[in-house]
């Protein structure tokens, strides 16, 4: 089990279309995965779902997005983190 919570990595960064996000939840708790713009508004929901404890592996594939910075923001229960990502086509 996982000894810290949060964001383990975001690979490549910057990425071009597909990106591999690893992150560590440290109980059974719901959790969310969501990636925001640089102004805020949410544009992909990645995971939204009950996690047992360890560390998970999600690839976001932003087809269809412009270049630029996004936000991936991780949820478990009153745990949150933030990580910044950059896009490039």
């Amino acid at each position: 089990i996982p000894v810290e919570f949060g964001l383990k990595s975001a690979y490549p960064n910057p990425f071009n279309s597909t990106i591999v996000i690893s992150f560590a939840v440290n109980s059974s708790e719901r959790t969310t995965l969501r990636v925001f713009d640089i102004t805020g508004r949410e544009v992909a929901t990645i995971v939204d779902a009950e996690h047992t404890a360890g560390i998970q592996t999600t690839i976001w594939n932003a087809e269809g997005l412009p270049s630029g910075v996004y936000i991936v923001k991780l949820n478990s229960g009153n745990r949150s983190q933030f990580s910044k990502v950059i896009l490039l086509r």
